[in-house]
């Protein structure tokens, strides 16, 4: 994500957190972190949100993209694990963290 885009989302209250260490120690993710300060998503936030994730209860949204791989195993694993220990380090309710796997 480009240093600009961050500035578009934060204008309208969305925290862009890249590489988000997901456990209290390494190894860190390469994911991104989405996460709102607000109770629920905003229309002006929802209006820059992709599908799938403007409509997430969740306030923790981290999305695992693949840009040369395929769907794998290796990449759900992975995505799964940021999830679990992501919610763990942050002591996070599992309805509190959406994960997405994106595969470009």
């Amino acid at each position: 994500m480009k240093k600009n885009s961050n500035l578009e989302f934060s204008r309208f209250g969305i925290d862009v957190q890249p590489n988000v260490s997901v456990m209290t120690k390494s190894p860190e993710a390469d994911i991104l972190l989405l996460r709102r300060d607000t109770p629920q998503w905003t229309a002006m936030q929802r209006a820059h949100l992709p599908d799938g994730i403007r409509d997430s209860k969740a306030s923790h949204i981290l999305i695992e993209f693949k840009q040369t791989e395929s769907f794998n195993e290796k990449a759900l694993t992975q995505a799964v694990g940021y999830d679990y220990f992501y919610k763990q380090a942050k002591k996070l309710l599992h309805t509190e963290v959406q994960t997405v796997l994106l595969i470009g």
